[in-house]
C-alpha cells in the first residue's frame, strides 16, 4: 500500500472516497464536513450517502425486473391454474354416466367422489414429478440473473405447488360432487 496525492494523478476534480465504518451515517457525514472543512477549506465535500443507497440506486433496473418477473410468474401460475381445473372439470364432467354407473350400483357418493379426486392428484403428482426437476435445471441456468436469491428458493416452489394441488383437488372435487349427488338414472340417460 502506498500513498499518491490526487492532484499529482491528474484525475477529474471529482473524487469518491468508500469509507467503512460502525458510526451513523449521519455522523460520520458531519465530522466528514467539519475535517475537510479545517483541512482543506477550498475542497466541497457533497453526496455523503450510505453505501447500501448507492447499491439500492444502481439496482433499481434489476429490481424492476425482478417484480415484473414475479408477476408475469404469478400470472403464470394464475393461468396454469384455470387450465387445469378446466381440463379436470371437463375430464369429471365427460366420465358424469360412468359416475351414474357406480351410483346406481351401490357406491357410496363420497366413495366416488374420493375415486376421482385421488385419480386426479395422482396426475398431479406425476405432472409434479416431471416438472419439478426440469424447473430447478431450468433455474440453474438462470442463476446468474438471480440477485439475492437461491436458484432452488423453497418458498416459491412450495407456493406454486400448494396452488397447483389446491386447483386441482377444487378441479377434481366439484364436478365429481355433482356428478355423485346427481341422479344416476338421469346420468344414465346423458349422451
Amino acid at each position: 500500500m502506498y500513498y499518491r496525492p490526487y492532484s499529482q494523478q491528474g484525475g477529474s476534480p471529482m473524487v469518491r472516497f468508500a469509507i467503512r465504518t460502525t458510526a451513523e451515517p449521519e455522523t460520520l457525514a458531519v465530522q466528514l464536513h467539519q475535517i475537510v472543512r479545517a483541512e482543506v477549506p477550498q475542497l466541497a465535500l457533497s453526496n455523503v450517502v450510505p453505501f447500501r443507497e448507492i447499491v439500492n440506486r444502481t439496482m433499481v433496473t434489476e429490481r424492476l425486473t425482478a417484480y415484473v418477473s414475479t408477476a408475469l410468474g404469478a400470472l403464470a401460475l394464475l393461468i396454469a391454474s384455470v387450465g387445469l381445473y378446466g381440463v379436470l372439470a371437463y375430464s369429471v364432467a365427460r366420465r358424469r354416466r360412468e359416475i351414474g354407473v357406480r351410483v346406481a350400483m351401490g357406491a357410496s357418493p363420497g366413495a366416488v367422489e374420493w375415486m376421482i379426486v385421488r385419480e386426479s392428484m395422482a396426475v398431479l403428482l406425476c405432472g409434479m414429478a416431471i416438472g419439478l426437476p426440469v424447473a430447478l435445471m431450468v433455474t440453474r441456468l438462470l442463476s446468474s440473473t438471480l440477485f439475492g436469491l437461491s436458484p432452488h428458493d423453497p418458498g416459491s416452489v412450495a407456493t406454486a405447488l400448494a396452488v397447483l394441488a389446491l386447483a386441482t383437488a377444487a378441479a377434481a372435487y366439484a364436478p365429481a360432487r355433482r356428478a355423485a349427488s346427481g341422479d344416476p338414472v338421469v346420468a344414465l340417460r346423458e349422451d
